[in-house]
């Protein structure tokens, strides 16, 4: 059954985005709690980066820096399991430097093939390897 908001043009403004998904009734009611209670986002406590996933990878090398995937995020601490991720060089690596990976790092995968890929979690374990994130997660 189709549903109806009203918003104003400055909601839109303040949003920055324009689709109908956004703007939802239980959507909105829930923004509408959010804001009641003065939540803070999550820019305004953390710093928040997407990855690329560069072009001029291989993706038949076997060492080198971790590339992270969706799929490797599983709810959990990751596991260093070399067979199956991806590497790209050292090369690769110091142009994507901004996004390279930290102890305590928390990674959200906020694109995926499924539905069920979409907003897993993770921490970086410690003596995880030099590791790097593709877009789809931040």
């Amino acid at each position: 059954m189709p549903q109806i908001s009203i918003i104003k043009k400055s909601d839109i403004q303040e949003a920055r985005r324009f689709d109908a998904e956004f703007f939802k009734p239980e959507y909105l009611r829930t923004l509408q709690i959010i804001k009641k209670h003065n939540f803070l986002s999550n820019s305004k406590v953390s710093l928040i980066k997407s990855g690329v996933t560069p072009r001029d990878r291989d993706d038949s090398l076997k060492d080198g820096v971790v590339l992270l995937k969706t799929g490797n995020i599983r709810n959990n601490i990751l596991f260093y399991e070399p067979e199956n991720f991806f590497h790209i060089s050292e090369k690769i690596n110091n142009k994507m430097h901004t996004t390279e990976l930290k102890e305590s790092d928390v990674l959200l995968n906020i694109v995926g093939a499924t539905t069920d890929v979409i907003g897993r979690t993770s921490f970086v374990p410690e003596n995880f390897p030099q590791s790097n994130i593709t877009q789809a997660m931040s």
